[in-house]
């Protein structure tokens, strides 16, 4: 039995690769694909809102693929104005540093691996939202960027008085931010 690689097919233009090995049915080789991750993420489209549900929806392994090559550091200035947050609010929260921020978007660099997966995740948290508007029927032109903003800035119950905003800055925090949109969508803290 041999491993054939084949190039996989795709309008997004490759930026990394994810490695799939799969059965081809007719020759019954295993086959080794190389899959296109999306560039979408790489150079952030400030119009461009389906962004957060296709991070939110996409395989571990693309989102992993994105944090790894970083995102480019102006998108934390986009997904600011998406959420309606100041960029130093938005920053400290994330404890990004401001500083390095504007240097790698001077330098056209992306920004590091921890700091894209920290503003990756709240991507994926108005990709939640979105995701949570659409499955229950919701308005196709609602803003989820901006109502997630609101949200991230108000006390919480669950969060013993404390906002969604204190608990970005690490991926624990944002799994306890993400459970809580899940359970404000049931009821339980509403």
């Amino acid at each position: 039995m041999s491993i054939v690689i084949k190039p996989s097919t795709g309008k997004a233009r490759k930026v990394g690769a994810v490695p799939r090995i799969s059965r081809d049915a007719s020759t019954g080789e295993f086959v080794h694909t190389q899959v296109p991750t999306v560039n979408a993420w790489h150079r952030w489209v400030a119009t461009d809102r389906s962004k957060y549900l296709f991070f939110f929806r996409c395989a571990a392994a693309e989102r992993i693929d994105l944090i790894r090559h970083g995102v480019e550091a102006v998108s934390v200035r986009n997904m600011s104005d998406d959420l309606g947050l100041a960029q130093k609010e938005f920053l400290s929260a994330l404890r990004i540093s401001q500083a390095t921020v504007s240097r790698k978007i001077s330098e056209k660099k992306p920004l590091s691996p921890p700091d894209s997966e920290k503003v990756l995740g709240v991507a994926s948290l108005v990709g939640q939202v979105q995701t949570m508007i659409s499955d229950s029927g919701g308005e196709d032109e609602f803003d989820a960027a901006g109502w997630v903003g609101r949200w991230l800035t108000e006390p919480h119950r669950a969060l013993g008085g404390s906002t969604p905003l204190q608990f970005l800055d690490t991926n624990e925090g944002l799994k306890l931010v993400s459970d809580l949109l899940s359970r404000q969508q049931s009821g339980a803290y509403s």
